[in-house]
């Protein structure tokens, strides 16, 4: 009796393994339905679509660097390295970047000693870098 319910114990931990292991995609249908497979055959499954595909996000430098790069924000961070009316000493220019879920919020302004001067803030999504400019001129 007790060696027949530990036979049944085994058979019933296979099938789960079976069935935990086809339900992960780890087994293809043939070898889910315990169908001999040959030693020549791939060992790599198909692509069935519904595997992840694992993509490079970008980061908070990658982000920035593609803001820093469109023409609008190039003119604007020039005005800085040239005198310009108006400008004071302590007049800075500061691109900020933060995370929220998928996007980068990207903010590029003038620091004053006083205040800050919003030029823009941009959208980068982080998986196709698309960017998006928040203020619409």
């Amino acid at each position: 009796m007790i060696a027949r319910r530990s036979n049944r114990c085994k058979v019933l931990l296979a099938a789960a393994i079976i069935f935990a292991a086809s339900s992960a995609g780890l087994l293809n249908a043939d070898q889910a339905n315990g169908a001999p497979t040959s030693k020549n055959a791939d060992k790599k499954a198909p692509h069935t679509g519904k595997q992840k595909v694992k993509r490079k996000m970008l980061t908070a430098n990658q982000a920035l660097k593609l803001v820093e790069s469109r023409k609008e924000v190039q003119d604007f961070l020039a005005q800085f390295r040239r005198p310009r009316q108006g400008a004071t000493a302590e007049s800075k220019p500061v691109i900020d970047v933060e995370r929220d879920g998928n996007i980068w919020n990207v903010h590029v302004y003038e620091s004053l000693p006083d205040h800050t001067a919003t030029f823009n803030w941009y959208s980068v999504d982080r998986l196709t870098g698309k960017i998006t400019p928040m203020i619409k001129e």
